[in-house]
């Protein structure tokens, strides 16, 4: 049957907003050019704008697409007259698995809207969170209570984690990922969990830092940290060499490109992982204690070095394409080293099963160490080890 020029119109629209939700969750908001967006689907960048008045009118419509799916699938519950918490729970996982790329850019792109647009948007949030209340323990379903939101993050994390491990899987998924999340809702945190989130601290200056005597190590410091605040694309080596007092050119005189510093910043943070899950399972009698301790390890590493391990789930998409596949190969190693212990810890799950619960575990980590506010929390080694830990103990569906 043809389509109507109308009907195509808004295919092409859907094709567009599609294409910018995966490079806006792969590479960032300011990572990605109209030109990019246009390239995916096969036009132009100028013909972006026939559909679209601006990037940042496709940063918000991506937004509200993945608000809009998690409203449709509770409108659907309250129409069947279904609100029951463990229904809620499935509705809000099916929107997630269902696109994953709008969770992650609402997660971590909102900075990027207009103040009013985030403020909206915020709201909207706000209003879907609130049905949420009744999946909490008791003690944490205050608006404000300091938990709520570590706990949906870290929700959102595992959601991610289990929406990006998928590939072939018996059907239906959503019911492998219930128990996960139910886990994290219901997962009983250390007494810090009742302490609320120290504010951020007035900054008239930036704290001194020790700053590394090597100039190579200067230089490296300083891009890890530009690097995780304002993405790989929008660093310059003259931003970097300002960051340290020298000139772009005496960065070249140690790096011959910024690629070669992104690479040698991955190889950093590889290293640190590895050698810290080596050291987990050296130090752990049995592989039950051993899945708790990569996790336990894993999680303080990512709080040591916040800024290489959010590089390293961050900006993959920034690599040239071999060492993309090097660290896809690198990501694979640990995750099969949690798989490996819990596999003997817990015949009875499938290895669809392990797999995904481990993707969650660490994917749970990151996100959490991703928040600002929630970075600051004081013990959150021990309330991020303690949510994690329950989805590799959460029982089998």
């Amino acid at each position: 049957m043809n389509q109507t020029r109308s009907q195509r119109k808004d295919a092409r629209r859907a094709e567009i907003l599609a294409a910018a939700a995966r490079l806006f969750r792969r590479c960032g908001f300011s990572g990605v050019g109209i030109d990019d967006i246009g390239a995916a689907v096969g036009i132009s960048g100028p013909a972006v704008y026939r559909h679209f008045p601006s990037k940042q009118a496709l940063l918000t419509e991506v937004i509200d697409g993945y608000l809009d799916r998690l409203l449709a699938e509770h409108e659907r519950l309250t129409a069947a007259g279904d609100r029951q918490p463990a229904s809620i729970a499935r509705a809000s996982i099916a929107a997630a698995l269902n696109d994953p790329d709008g969770l992650v850019v609402h997660l971590r792109q909102m900075p990027q809207l207009a103040p009013e647009e985030q403020a909206r948007i915020q709201a909207r949030s706000k209003q879907l969170l609130a049905s949420w209340d009744d999946l909490l323990p008791a003690a944490e379903t205050g608006r404000s209570h300091p938990a709520k939101a570590l706990r949906l993050r870290a929700c959102a994390g595992a959601l991610i984690g289990s929406a990006f491990a998928r590939s072939s899987w018996p059907a239906p998924y959503d019911p492998l990922v219930e128990p996960l999340i139910l886990a994290v809702l219901e997962a009983k945190l250390p007494p810090s969990g009742d302490e609320p989130t120290p504010a951020e601290p007035d900054r008239p200056g930036e704290p001194a830092h020790l700053v590394p005597a090597s100039r190579r190590e200067a230089i490296l410091a300083a891009a890890t940290v530009l690097f995780r605040e304002r993405d790989f694309n929008g660093v310059s080596l003259k931003d970097i060499g300002a960051a340290v007092g020298i000139t772009a050119s005496a960065v070249n005189r140690h790096f011959d490109s910024k690629e070669q510093l992104l690479v040698t910043i991955f190889d950093r943070a590889a290293a640190q992982i590895a050698a810290a899950i080596s050291s987990a399972l050296r130090r752990s009698p049995d592989p039950a204690s051993a899945a708790v301790e990569i996790i336990k390890t894993y999680t303080g590493l990512a709080i040591d070095y916040r800024d290489l391990i959010i590089i390293n789930a961050t900006q993959m998409y920034s690599l040239p394409e071999a060492e993309r596949a090097r660290r896809r190969r690198g990501q694979r190693m640990y995750i099969d080293e949690l798989r490996h212990v819990l596999t003997r810890a817990r015949p009875e799950l499938s290895a669809d099963e392990t797999r995904l619960r481990s993707n969650a575990a660490f994917a749970l980590v990151n996100e959490v160490t991703m928040d600002d506010a929630l970075s600051r929390r004081p013990h959150l080694a021990g309330e991020l080890t303690a949510l994690a830990t329950a989805i590799l103990e959460a029982p089998a569906n």
